[in-house]
């Protein structure tokens, strides 16, 4: 009798539940350009179970001007596409990178997204991945906007 075991090859960011790790956003807003990083841990799958994803955001003109993402294990491989992602989008900013939290993150995602849908820009199509963001909550209070502001802006 055989059986078939998975390999974890097939691993995507629909197979499993995402748990959050961590997101930074750099504190360059003031030059209308931000970046944002979000790391996921996916403990449903069985080789890639870690998700990375990248936004280069534009509050000037294009909203959600770059958005990529990278699924892997966690290994030097992984975290190599990952430095390299980081410094390609965000490098060039000059700023620094501040943490922000999950609902923030949705917050920011969602706000550039719909600068892109007023603007008739394409927003990543079939991917669950961003769309995930989408669905989170990012219901934030005068306060805590404010507070994510002075995160992305630098003090003068």
């Amino acid at each position: 009798m055989f059986e078939v075991l998975e390999g974890g090859l097939r691993d995507t960011s629909e197979t499993s539940e995402k748990k959050f790790i961590s997101a930074y956003v750099t504190n360059t807003r003031l030059m209308g350009v931000i970046g944002v990083c979000a790391s996921w841990l996916l403990p449903e799958n069985k080789l890639r179970d870690h998700l990375y994803q990248f936004f280069y955001l534009d509050s000037e003109e294009f909203g959600l001007d770059t958005y990529e993402c990278v699924l892997g294990p966690d290994n030097d491989d992984t975290r190599d596409q990952v430095a390299e992602i980081k410094n390609r989008l965000m490098g060039g900013l000059g700023g620094e990178l501040v943490e922000i939290n999950e609902r923030e993150l949705a917050y920011l995602v969602k706000e550039y997204a719909e600068i892109n849908r007023k603007n008739g820009d394409k927003l990543p199509e079939d991917n669950e991945a961003f769309n995930y963001i989408l669905s989170l909550d990012d219901n934030l209070s005068l306060e805590e906007k404010e507070l994510l502001m002075e995160k992305q802006c630098e003090s003068l």
